[in-house]
């Protein structure tokens, strides 16, 4: 199966405060991605990264890659 995202031990801070910390996993095809949590989980901030619009402090986000 082919990955369509892989992060590898990703770190993301905001104004040097830990919002995701150390997060490593694969998703492959086909799949589909559900992303539940409380409020301040770090749900935004995972998608943000995926997307682009963070970069992590650490580590690695592969996106169809």
């Amino acid at each position: 199966m082919k990955p369509l995202i892989k992060l590898e031990n990703v770190t993301v801070t905001y104004d040097n405060r830990v919002a995701l910390e150390n997060i490593t996993f694969t998703i492959e095809e086909p799949a589909f991605l559900t992303v539940i949590g409380p409020n301040g989980a770090g749900k935004t901030t995972l998608l943000k990264t995926l997307l682009g619009l963070l970069k992590p402090v650490e580590g690695e986000v592969i996106v169809l890659g």
